[in-house]
């Protein structure tokens, strides 16, 4: 029986140290990326680092990996924050989205500062539309002093230049905080 050297030992020891290695690495380095596509092969984008779809998913996403998937609606500096006071009896815009990006509401923190009789005569309306007629979105008619949230989820789109529109009615007095974030300019639509 033929035995081998210290040398030669050492070199398969290595090799096998290889080839287990390589393969564990390539997988822990694909890990985090994901494909999406369709029936037809089409398959979904990340451009400037945003997920484009050229359609709706339907049916079940599959995925190999396994444990939570941690993710982050925008980053820190697409976050907006916007007070808002003066809307008793005028339609007014809560918040406008700028040139070049469009906004996506995901909720109103509303302070009620005075609200001399609660009822139903006394209400906040959000509206998607200037008149705040139609197009509605929600109304509080709050029950006293203090701070109420509407949420919007997954959230409103307020597309480049235009606004979301708010008007208090009654004996109320709001002060209203607007959160969102932005995204890329045709990525919403306007309130229907």
């Amino acid at each position: 029986m033929r035995r081998f050297s210290s040398a030669q030992v050492t070199v398969l020891l290595v090799v096998a140290m290889l080839c287990l290695a390589v393969p564990a690495t390539t997988v822990a380095a694909g890990i985090g990326k994901v494909q999406i596509s369709n029936s037809k092969g089409k398959a979904a984008k990340v451009k400037a680092g945003r997920l484009q779809v050229a359609a709706q998913v339907k049916g079940t996403v599959k995925t190999a990996q396994q444990g939570p998937v941690t993710s982050q609606q925008a980053p820190p500096r697409d976050f907006v924050t916007r007070p808002v006071n003066g809307l008793a009896g005028v339609c007014a815009p809560l918040v406008t989205a700028p040139a070049g990006a469009d906004l996506v509401v995901r909720q109103l923190r509303v302070n009620t500062v005075n609200i001399s009789s609660p009822g139903a005569g006394t209400a906040l309306i959000v509206s998607g539309d200037a008149s705040c007629g139609s197009k509605g979105l929600a109304s509080l008619n709050p029950d006293g002093v203090g701070l109420d949230t509407i949420a919007f989820d997954p959230g409103v789109g307020v597309p480049s230049g235009t606004s979301l529109y708010a008007v208090e009615l009654g004996p109320l007095d709001t002060d209203v905080f607007v959160d969102g974030y932005l995204v890329a300019q045709g990525s919403t639509v306007a309130p229907q």
